[in-house]
């Protein structure tokens, strides 16, 4: 994303190409499904703490 944002911002107006587009919609999806599989392992340790 760094790496992204960095090369738009080098130019003015600050605009992103297709490809750099489709890349920042890759990692949005990316890290969507890390934060919900963090949070079902979150409920899961919770609940595995409760059995104890």
């Amino acid at each position: 994303v760094k790496e992204i944002v960095q090369q738009a911002s080098s130019n003015y107006p600050y605009t992103f190409n297709s490809q750099q587009l489709e890349e920042l919609e890759q990692i949005k999806v990316q890290l969507y499904c890390l934060f919900n599989i963090r949070d079902i392992c979150m409920i899961i340790l919770k609940q595995i703490s409760e059995l104890n």
